[in-house]
């Protein structure tokens, strides 16, 4: 399972779009999933992340809530299919 440190918050379910979703530098995106108590708790570090939906057990290490809150959080990096971030 893959990690990822966002602006101090650790995320341990992060997941890469698989190699055909990538874009034309050869990069995918990096993704993960949040509750709503999170979102509230860590607000300022994830404006203008979050989607309008989701589904499945928040990605913030140590929570594990899964409930209606949960959407997903779109990380501002690249990641290409060797796992390096740019």
């Amino acid at each position: 399972m893959k990690t990822y440190n966002h602006n101090g918050i650790e995320f341990d379910d992060v997941v890469q779009n698989p190699q055909d979703w990538v874009d034309n530098d050869g990069c995918g995106e990096m993704w993960s999933q949040i509750c709503g108590e999170c979102q509230y708790k860590y607000s300022d570090e994830v404006v203008g992340l979050l989607d309008d939906y989701g589904s499945g057990i928040c990605g913030v290490e140590g929570c594990g809530n899964e409930d209606d809150s949960v959407v997903y959080i779109d990380f501002p990096v690249k990641v290409n299919n060797k796992g390096e971030t740019k």
